[in-house]
């Protein structure tokens, strides 16, 4: 685990491959204007399915090899499934993302409501995330692992960096 074993290194590197490539922006979040024409999007049981746009809400039920790239939405549901984030702004008012025995990876994403997160039975890996929690950044229905590599929390239970392993329970919100 090059992060754990020389971290300010790894670091270096990181950053300075970031830097190296074009300047990548998130998606602005939802206009109240955009509400309107912002559409929703429901998907059973498909597979290598992709998303791009601005959405009202997602829902992916039993999906395997989902991508989301360059999303804008106020809502995201993924259910018994494997996803992808990528590049996406997630802004809602109570729960922007929600999670439940799925696998879910997620970089260079913003997602920020009441609780940025709530997840379930899940594993996520999260990297250059910024999640932001009015009342809490990620809640935990029931056991789930969080991976986050060059991630931000800012919540009234914990405002900071975030890199490694964290396990979020009922009790212990993020």
């Amino acid at each position: 685990a090059p992060m754990r074993e020389q971290p300010q290194e790894f670091c270096r590197i990181v950053l300075s491959g970031i830097k190296s490539r074009h300047k990548r922006t998130l998606p602005m979040p939802l206009k109240p204007e955009l509400e309107a024409t912002a559409k929703s999007a429901i998907h059973e049981e498909a597979e290598n399915i992709e998303l791009t746009g601005r959405y009202k809400k997602i829902e992916l039920k039993r999906c395997r090899h989902a991508r989301l790239a360059g999303v804008t939405a106020e809502e995201i549901v993924i259910t018994d499934s494997s996803v992808i984030i990528d590049d996406s702004s997630i802004h809602g008012k109570e729960v922007a993302l929600q999670v439940d025995n799925s696998d879910v990876g997620a970089t260079n994403v913003r997602i920020a409501a009441d609780t940025a997160i709530v997840s379930s039975r899940s594993h996520l890996d999260l990297a250059g995330a910024r999640l932001e929690g009015r009342k809490a950044a990620v809640t935990s229905v029931d056991r789930s692992i969080l991976l986050f590599s060059i991630s931000r929390s800012e919540s009234p239970y914990y405002s900071g960096p975030l890199h490694g392993t964290c396990r979020v329970t009922r009790e212990k919100p993020l």
